[in-house]
């Protein structure tokens, strides 16, 4: 019964049945520990009386019958009161009920009695996560593992304990080994999502989300991450109010079932949010939430490429050479003058237009650009004229490598820097780049893709595959993939992998 409580996620009925198990398991032994010294006195005084004392006077063990023996077996065990069983319960009922110090005192009085359960150990490590104690928690699921090396549940704590302290890699590798080792478990699929969202691969991340509702089509959570994530990259405000509608309903069932949320959402129930708010640094195509603007209808930007300016945009040194090469290794024409030929800071070459560079004065250069992809610094788009269709596929990268970057280009050229420090250039360009964005959403005629300096060279494919996906399908996502070099990513921020 207790077990079928707990696979229901029925918190308050196994709570009441523990507490009766408990009450009536102490009721036993208080009886058990009254009996024992009669029976052991009644057992001796039938042995004196027949001369089979022992030479110390004691009973003989020997002599009991079966019946006897298996009395006084049952009431020394009923005797010791040990709850091993029913604080590992506890321990678990105290952790849906988000208490996690008092579930912690109870497994621990268990593993007193039974270290060796790797069961155990998992209990204490969701406590831990509970009390936010990360590194105690991966030694708890690590000694888990000790145990089980493949228990699919240890590996999902400690890819939850993992993305707590910042390790990615070990993260996602644990959710990995979850997934392998249990596939039908729908939070393994969660939290594996929630790594590749912190890791920036947000198609991987997407495909796992959705793995996890058509497991659990009411995990709330993952509804709402997948909300954002048609908002934000799949342009779908339908698809994302689909989401928001099941989110809805899934809530006004919990709260007429007056049910909780699973226990397995200990340690992932704050981290989605936070990984969340890591994501909605690269913004939807519109405004950025905070202004609360309404969505602009797009509609009418076309698919086709052959329709439309495809525009490659970002700050100078963010990867925009490296997406133009994308795409005319995918397959679409390049608008380039060749003038600044490739050099050991871009030696694939630049694929630059001197007259995109006049955008505020010259604009005639536009007339041919319909059906080709043209390299633009961000700052210029909001000169573009409203008259045409645009794709605007928007290159981002950590800052701190924007500057390294173009730090050594211009001391390569003996150019001097900006007379600027590092944190007021940061600030200057993150407030035109806001500007920017701002813009970008309120345009009718535009469309944009933001896409990840990063995820572009750890995860090319992806990115080659959402980018061909933007353009309507048509292009060479692999040959595209197969153009990013990894060897030139040099300028990384500390902690880049």
């Amino acid at each position: 019964m207790a077990s079928c409580h707990r696979a229901a996620n029925r918190v308050p009925q196994l709570r009441a049945l523990v507490e009766q198990m408990t009450a009536d398991r102490q009721r036993a032994a208080t009886a058990a520990q009254e009996r024992l010294p009669v029976f052991e006195a009644e057992v001796k005084a039938r042995q004196a009386a027949a001369g089979e004392l022992t030479v110390e006077g004691e009973p003989d063990p020997a002599r009991l019958t079966d019946a006897q023996r298996q009395e006084y077996d049952d009431l020394r065990m009923t005797a010791r009161f040990k709850t091993f069983d029913l604080d590992y319960l506890m321990g678990w009922v105290l952790i849906a009920e988000g208490r996690p110090a008092a579930a912690l005192e109870h497994l621990r009085r268990a593993g007193k009695a039974e270290p060796r359960r790797p069961g155990l150990h998992l209990q204490v490590g969701d406590a831990l996560v509970g009390l936010r104690r990360w590194v105690e928690a991966e030694q708890a699921f690590r000694r888990a593992l000790a145990i089980d090396p493949r228990n699919p549940h240890a590996y999902l704590g400690l890819a939850k304990a993992c993305l707590r302290q910042k390790r990615v890699d070990e993260g996602l590798a644990a959710a990995l080994e979850s997934v392998a080792l249990c596939y039908q478990n729908p939070m393994a699929h969660y939290v594996l999502a929630l790594g590749l969202l912190r890791n920036r691969q947000f198609t991987r991340a997407a495909e796992a989300m959705r793995v996890a509702v058509s497991i659990n089509p009411n995990f709330e959570r993952a509804h709402r991450l997948l909300a954002g994530y048609a908002m934000r990259f799949e342009f779908d405000p339908e698809k994302a109010r689909g989401h928001w509608r099941l989110v809805r309903e899934i809530r006004a069932r919990r709260r007429r079932e007056r049910r909780v949320e699973p226990t397995a959402l200990a340690g992932v129930e704050d981290l989605a949010p936070e990984v969340d708010q890591e994501a909605r640094q690269i913004p939807f195509d519109g405004a950025p939430e905070r202004q609360r603007a309404p969505l602009v209808d797009k509609s009418g930007v076309p698919t086709d490429p052959a329709q439309c300016v495809v525009v490659v945009a970002g700050l100078p040194r963010s990867g925009t050479s490296m997406m133009m090469q994308m795409l005319v290794a995918g397959g679409l024409a390049a608008l380039t003058d060749g003038r600044r030929a490739a050099d050991g800071d871009n030696p694939r070459g630049y694929f630059e237009l001197d007259a995109a560079t006049r955008l505020r004065q010259d604009r005639t250069w536009l007339a041919g650009a319909r059906g080709r992809a043209v390299k633009l610094v961000a700052q210029l788009l909001p000169f573009l004229p409203p008259d045409e269709a645009y794709r605007v596929v928007f290159m981002e990268r950590d800052f701190k490598e924007v500057l390294k970057s173009q730090r050594l280009m211009l001391a390569n050229l003996g150019r001097a820097p900006a007379n600027l420090t590092d944190e007021q250039l940061e600030r200057a360009f993150n407030q035109q780049l806001r500007q920017v964005r701002i813009w970008l959403g309120k345009q009718p005629n535009v469309k944009t893709l933001f896409v990840s300096h990063r995820e572009t060279i750890t995860d090319p494919i992806a990115v080659g595959e959402r980018v061909c996906a933007f353009l309507g399908g048509q292009l060479d996502a692999w040959a595209m993939a197969a153009a990013v070099d990894g060897s030139l990513y040099r300028q990384r921020a500390s902690g880049a992998a």
